[in-house]
């Protein structure tokens, strides 16, 4: 079983072909996808199982360009952690305790925050706080 991945198993293959290239390593695309269907569970074990199955190809990575091969096995080009995600959080702040907040959200998307932050400046306006919402804007 490969990673999970938006990409199919030769696209995965042809992507870590090309991902070892850029390390002036060749790598047989046949032994790619070997390597690609080898590799099962969480990011570490995943990242683990990929540095071993390459450098048993005589092609050794450090642990930070293994998880961004991870990265381009399923297909995002980023070079964050696999399992780093970012995540928004929000809170409707008071106009006579601005350090503190009895109501926060924690967003998994920029979007959620966005509409969590419209809604507390909608209420504010709505509750004719009109200078406290300006700020918070």
């Amino acid at each position: 079983m490969s990673v999970q991945s938006t990409l199919a198993l030769d696209a995965q293959a042809h992507a870590l072909v090309e991902f070892v290239r850029t390390s002036s390593h060749e790598l047989p695309h046949s032994t790619a996808i070997q390597i690609c269907q080898a590799l099962t569970g969480p990011d570490k074990l995943a990242a683990r199982q990929l540095r071993d199955l390459l450098s048993a190809q005589g092609i050794e990575l450090k642990h930070m360009h293994t998880l961004k091969a991870l990265n381009v096995l399923r297909g995002i080009r980023t070079y964050r952690a696999p399992d780093a995600q970012i995540h928004w959080e929000a809170a409707a702040w008071f106009a006579d305790a601005p350090a503190a907040s009895a109501v926060r959200g924690s967003f998994s998307s920029l979007a959620g925050a966005a509409d969590f932050l419209c809604k507390k400046l909608g209420k504010d306006l709505a509750d004719e706080e009109l200078e406290f919402a300006y700020s918070t804007l």
